[in-house]
């Protein structure tokens, strides 16, 4: 079975940003009920990080309730490593573990205001500094790419880089 889900332009858009705005009468049932991790597989761009998540059994939580809150790299972030380094760190369970916790934050849906900067604590215990400005929105060094993707256990941010190092 395949899902095709098509989003139609509205006629109005909000003050920050050109996205439409969603009108009560539009079914939107199908998205919301996707969680981060479906959201996720479904993005399209964001394969090395879900099979990366399915490796370390971090996939069971993220089906839970939530709200999590998920920086994921898009797979050309997971390419521009050593892949030397990657396969090792892939390899190693707890060395992987570490690397994906860096990108989730639980107990919150974070959404970005225009003008801000703050600091969040990741699952893995790593403080992450979230600057946002009219320009772009950074976590540590990686811009993020696409914002605010709204699932039904929290958000995911799609961003351009692996959070390496906290």
């Amino acid at each position: 079975m395949i899902l095709v889900v098509a989003v139609m332009a509205a006629h109005s858009t909000d003050d920050f940003d050109d996205e439409p705005i969603i009108g009560d009468d539009e079914d939107t049932g199908l998205v919301e009920s996707y969680d981060v991790i479906r959201t996720a597989r479904e993005y399209g761009t964001l394969d090395l990080f879900v099979n990366m998540l399915e490796q370390s059994g971090l996939i069971e939580r993220l089906q839970g309730d939530g709200p999590y809150t998920l920086f994921i790299p898009d797979d050309s972030a997971f390419k521009a490593l050593d892949a030397e380094w990657l396969k090792r760190v892939r390899a190693d369970g707890k060395q992987m573990e570490k690397l994906l916790s860096r990108h989730i934050v639980t107990d919150a849906a974070i959404t970005f205001g225009r003008e801000e900067t703050f600091d969040v604590v990741s699952l893995g215990g790593d403080t992450l500094r979230i600057t946002a400005d009219a320009e772009k929105v950074t976590v540590n060094n990686a811009e993020v790419l696409d914002e605010e993707i709204e699932c039904s256990n929290g958000i995911i941010h799609v961003i351009d880089a692996v959070l390496v190092n906290p």
